[in-house]
């Protein structure tokens, strides 16, 4: 079975030029979400301690940022099919249960529009999220057109590598 979780995400731009004095100031606007999916049992379904420890790595709020829940779906594997939850040009994260942390991955295919340079092909994110809801790693490397994976701290010295620049 899959269990789906959509969020929203929302940003405070009253808090771009807040000094951290006082209260912050509101200007909440509305800015896309994510998908993420994961893989589970008939057991987890039935569990909302399961449930609530998803939804709490799948979520996050601060004075600047927000990201919630705004649905959860349960397919079964044979019904299931990202096109039904993801849009063609997004890519969802997985997510993975481990001990104490939950693990995340996404590729992303680089498109018309995507914002990536043209030599990259995909762009691969992982990052693990403690049960209480820290951070603890975060990673992004890059499929190249040519095949090489490449770090995002060692993308510059590729492109500066591999590109000629037009004149």
């Amino acid at each position: 079975m899959k269990a789906i979780v959509q969020t929203q995400h929302m940003e405070n731009y009253g808090a771009h030029d807040w000094d951290g004095q006082g209260e912050c100031p509101q200007g909440w606007k509305y800015k896309g979400g994510n998908t993420y999916i994961f893989n589970f049992s008939i057991e987890d379904n039935m569990n909302p301690e399961w449930w609530a420890r998803v939804e709490a790595a799948c979520t996050s709020k601060s004075d600047f940022f927000e990201e919630y829940s705004v649905g959860e779906t349960v397919v079964d594997d044979i019904d299931f099919r990202v096109s039904d939850h993801c849009a063609e040009w997004d890519a969802p994260y997985y997510g993975t249960i481990k001990d104490v942390r939950i693990s995340f991955h996404r590729t992303t295919e680089n498109q018309p529009m995507s914002g990536m340079r043209a030599e990259i092909a995909k762009e691969f994110t992982a990052y693990d999220v403690m049960d209480d809801g820290e951070v603890i790693h975060h990673g992004v490397s890059y499929e190249m057109v040519n095949g090489d994976i490449v770090l995002f701290s060692e993308l510059t010295a590729w492109l500066d590598a591999h590109v000629k620049e037009a004149a």
